[in-house]
């Protein structure tokens, strides 16, 4: 399954048990394929680099074996709970953006522009950020993440942050 540019994850290995003759045309031939456990303990926690080649995501082994792989992940994949109940503490902000277990949350982020409320759970302060333009959400709350403010000058005042 593509995530971003050409890293995929590992979903399903099948073992073909050989062609259907019965099913055969001039046009199409059709193989008895059956999902395998064979690697189960890495299906969807394997991340790999894809070939140049995105036309065709089917290869062989042999071919496929040349795959850099990229990350052995963490097997929880954390769901998105739509937009509406998005709700973030700060470190978990900054683990949404690199983890790639937060895959989820990263993909329908980095789709949507929109306004969004910061609260500070200690003082009770407010900041509502917008994010516009080809930065969506994603791109806004990753400099957030990294650190604190986002360059925001008030958000640097309002909240006392000293950081970078």
């Amino acid at each position: 399954m593509a995530e971003s540019g050409r890293r995929c994850r590992l979903l399903t290995v099948y073992e073909n048990r050989g062609e259907i003759l019965a099913s055969r045309t001039a046009e199409k031939r059709y193989f008895d394929l059956h999902p395998t456990d064979l690697i189960g303990p890495l299906q969807g926690r394997l991340l790999i680099e894809w070939s140049q080649d995105t036309v065709n995501w089917a290869k062989r082994g042999a071919r496929a074996t040349h795959f850099p792989v990229i990350e052995i992940a963490d097997p929880q994949i954390v769901d998105f709970p739509g937009y509406d109940n998005v709700l973030l503490s700060y470190g978990q902000l900054q683990k949404m953006v690199v983890d790639s277990r937060w895959i989820r949350w990263q993909t329908a982020l980095s789709a949507v522009q929109g306004i969004y409320l910061i609260a500070d759970a200690e003082e009770g302060e407010l900041y509502v950020g917008k994010a516009d333009g080809g930065e969506r959400i994603l791109g806004r709350w990753t400099s957030y993440a990294h650190d604190g403010h986002g360059g925001n000058v008030a958000m640097k005042r309002k909240f006392g942050l000293n950081r970078n």
